[in-house]
């Protein structure tokens, strides 16, 4: 997703998005450890997100 970012295009399918995949289950290991750095792993992940499919 990181690629397409910025780009524009008039219609996008997002497929087996939900949780432990957007954002990535490999940041659940901060959410106790360092909640700051989970909320901007969160925030960086959701960002890439179209605001239509949240």
């Amino acid at each position: 997703m990181h690629r397409f970012k910025g780009l524009e295009f008039q219609r996008v399918f997002l497929t087996s998005v939900g949780d432990g995949r957007v954002p990535h289950q490999r940041i659940e290991q901060y959410r106790v450890t360092n909640p700051d750095r989970y909320r901007q792993e969160e925030r960086r992940a959701r960002s890439l997100v179209p605001t239509r499919c949240r």
